[in-house]
């Protein structure tokens, strides 16, 4: 259908209000501008759920991956066509109005290499859902297919195309087409069973003088020939005609499975291709969006140089080592060892967190075995951004000196230069490399300066590995999570009496690093690293791509954190809020609980209370009465200095004396805190590729060693004791023998243990 001006055609209920905007073009109908209220899609945000401090999602320790790579240049320009005595070029017919809107692509550009794909910029933890496929003609917009025939005269922006094109046109009609011959200016295909008598061919020509575009010159048929049988797969479905299909799958998750593209390619064009066709056609896709291994370790110093060059004081550690061609080293060229990285608006954000850090470590699962390691922190509303980056070999003690070096030196000593009295709390797992590299960098990471604090869950799943006992396992995290020194002496005493073997392993770990009751709030309420592993579970597709598309999506996804969440706390603080909606909830809950408590002053000066809760006999709750220091911001609870904000003791003592309970809030929870965390913004990076620079430093290339081993690569689930046993009891299953696999007992306890084992 051609264009036309009236609305009659074009109205999709939207006439009347395109005539209504006319009308207010004119001065007088014009309406005076204002703010444009933008509404802020919570899924965008690194959100974790309420009790993210209490349980850690399952950790992902295995590699696994595959091979990624490049882009394809486009087809050689050539400025004369090549002379062909049998096949002469028919001039195309005069096209008028409405054939040209149908011949002509739209949007039939190739996508730009400088275009980041949407993984970069998308910050949705739990988004890895994969889109829907609309039962339309278009794969990614490059070709236009209006009704799926191909005539004379039909134009094509670039050869790539126009080849689709005749693809496409052969799986929507079942037939198959066989190049006869093809060059940078022409194409020219037949019908597979020419001999059979079918005369069906076509030549696609580039006319340079007619705007340098591809036309079809010369088309006979229609097809004669007859299909043999039907079949699920297509010659003409090839892995480069496939990767178009699959580019917008692998643009919103790289982590794509085999057989969604396989669906993906079933919905578009009617057949289903293999798994290993559809396997490398996924493999093609993504190293059109995010390039070859090889070529990324080469990308990775410009872009590291761009990034500094639009991000003044960005911080950047790139270590390389020479290289090495059989003993003999390779001029020009250096071997990547390890990269550590931060940016200056993740440094200033971390001044207004909580002086609380998580660190940890995870596999890449790319071409390399390399190690990820990540520092995260969190702002009062569970939001977690992660403030250091590192990629190292492997989780050794050079490896964790490294990165703990550079995240003392540019992200922890702005915190402690500030706050000295108070320091920062590191918790961490206690890994052999890691403990053995904080004990030799010394008093830098010892208190006042360093307070390090150990994962309540590596602890009980350590024990658990040790004594292979459940229920003990389970009060070491009920010692772990109490607020009460005396509870906490009692569960070690009843542990005495069950192994004193285990008692004794518990005692010889500090208190202050795993008990909560002995921390005094440096912790915040986090008992775990469930930041750290959270994050890591969230970058899962990130760990699958090349080193420098890993490093750009810190910058593009850190970038629209920071928008985002600024513009929602202006937002919150324009609509009158002092704190987060969701932590205001908390503080009304423990406003309503003191309610039913009693306070009784015991200082002249107002600040020392005794707290008694009401007995509530139906419900089984006794009496209970607590000691509230307001000067000192603490209760015997322990719910105040653990989480920084009034319990509902404190509400109480607050109320007796009318004191306004937001002035006990640590200042962290409040908006303008927040607000100060997103001040500085991530600048926006243009074109990926600085013209003017001039790149004299050596080529980097990847370490031979770290290569992984070809084949089908194992789990990504490696699975610890810990792990077994929660998914025994979610599930209901039970342990099965490893010889007969009979369940009730295992190997040792085998009847039938002189029997071979089934495998």
């Amino acid at each position: 259908m051609g264009i036309h001006s009236s609305y009659g055609d074009l109205d999709f209920g939207l006439g009347n209000e395109l005539r209504e905007r006319s009308r207010e073009r004119s001065p007088a109908h014009r309406p005076q501008s204002s703010p444009r209220r933008v509404v802020i899609d919570e899924a965008l945000l690194f959100h974790l759920p309420e009790d993210a401090s209490d349980e850690e999602p399952i950790r992902e320790p295995g590699p696994d991956g595959d091979e990624l790579g490049p882009f394809y240049p486009e087809p050689e320009d050539l400025t004369e066509l090549p002379e062909d005595p049998e096949d002469t070029i028919v001039p195309p017919p005069d096209l008028d109005e409405e054939s040209t809107a149908t011949n002509f692509p739209v949007d039939a550009t190739p996508i730009s290499m400088f275009q980041p794909p949407s993984h970069f910029t998308t910050v949705d933890m739990d988004a890895m859902n994969v889109p829907d496929f609309p039962h339309d003609d278009t794969i990614d917009g490059r070709v236009n297919r209006s009704d799926g025939e191909l005539r004379i005269g039909m134009a094509f922006s670039n050869k790539e195309i126009a080849v689709a094109a005749v693809k496409q046109y052969n799986l929507r009609h079942n037939v198959e087409t066989v190049v006869a011959k093809t060059q940078s200016t022409y194409y020219k295909a037949y019908c597979v069973q020419k001999n059979q008598g079918c005369k069906w061919k076509i030549r696609i020509s580039d006319l340079k003088r007619a705007g340098n575009h591809w036309k079809i010159t010369k088309l006979e048929g229609p097809h004669t020939c007859t299909v043999a049988s039907l079949n699920q797969d297509h010659k003409n479905l090839d892995a480069k005609f496939l990767a178009d299909i699959f580019s917008t799958l692998v643009k919103t998750n790289p982590t794509v499975s085999v057989p969604t593209c396989q669906a993906a390619a079933l919905a578009v064009t009617g057949f289903r291709p293999g798994y290993s066709k559809a396997w490398y056609a996924r493999k093609k896709a993504k190293e059109e969006t995010y390039g070859r291994w090889e070529e990324s370790y080469k990308e990775l110093r410009p872009w590291l140089n761009l990034l500094q060059k639009h991000i003044p004081r960005m911080v950047v550690k790139l270590d390389t080592v020479l290289a090495y061609e059989n003993d003999r080293v390779v001029r020009g060229v250096s071997q990547f060892h390890r990269l550590f990285w931060t940016f200056p608006q993740c440094i200033n954000a971390f001044k207004h967190y909580k002086l609380m850090v998580q660190i940890d470590g995870t596999w890449l699962y790319g071409r390399y075995t390399q190690i990820l390691l990540l520092a995260i922190a969190q702002n009062d509303n569970r939001k977690c951004v992660p403030v250091a980056f590192a990629i190292v070999p492997k989780e050794d003690l050079e490896s964790w000196t490294f990165f703990l070096q550079n995240l003392r030196k540019y992200v922890l000593d702005h915190v402690i230069r500030r706050r000295r009295d108070e320091g920062v709390c590191v918790i961490s797992d206690r890994g052999t490399s890691l403990l053995w590299a904080i004990e030799n960098l010394g008093d830098y990471w010892k208190p006042p300066y360093i307070h390090h604090h150990f994962c309540l869950r590596h602890i009980a799943a350590n024990y658990l590995q040790k004594y292979k006992n459940r229920d003990e396992r389970q009060m070491v995290l009920d010692m772990g999570n109490s607020h009460y020194k005396q509870e906490v002496a009692d569960l070690l005493e009843e542990l005495r009496t069950r192994s004193k073997h285990g008692a004794e392993y518990l005692e010889k770990i500090p208190k202050e690093k795993w008990l909560r009751s002995y921390d005094e709030g440096k912790r915040y309420g986090h008992m775990t690293t469930n930041l750290a592993e959270a994050v890591n579970s969230s970058l899962k597709g990130v760990r699958q791509l090349p080193i420098t598309s890993i490093v750009k999506t810190t910058y593009y996804r850190l970038a629209t954190l920071f928008a985002t969440l600024g513009r929602q706390a202006t937002e919150y603080m324009a609509g009158g809020h002092k704190v987060h909606p969701d932590f205001r909830t908390k503080l009304h809950t423990q406003l309503g609980q003191s309610r039913q408590m009693q306070s009784t002053l015991f200082s002249r000066e107002g600040h020392l209370f005794r707290v008694a809760e009401f007995s509530r006999r139906l419900e089984g709750i006794q009496q209970n009465a607590y000691v509230v220091d307001l000067r000192e911001r603490t209760c015997e609870s322990g719910i105040f200095q653990t989480f920084k904000y009034p319990c509902a003791h404190a509400i109480a003592a607050c109320t007796n004396q009318r004191i306004e309970y937001m002035h006990m809030v640590d200042p962290v929870y409040l908006l303008k805190t927040v607000l100060n965390v997103y001040e500085k913004e991530f600048p926006p990076i243009g074109n990926e590729v600085d013209p003017n620079a001039v790149d004299t430093e050596p080529i980097i290339r990847p370490d031979p060693a770290l290569l992984r081993a070809k084949g089908r690569p194992r789990s990504t689930r490696l699975y610890c004791a810990e792990d077994m046993v929660e998914h025994r009891e979610k599930t209901g299953q039970k342990k099965h023998c490893s010889i007969c696999r009979n369940p009730g007992h295992s190997a040792p306890k085998c009847p039938n243990r002189s029997a071979p084992r089934i495998n």
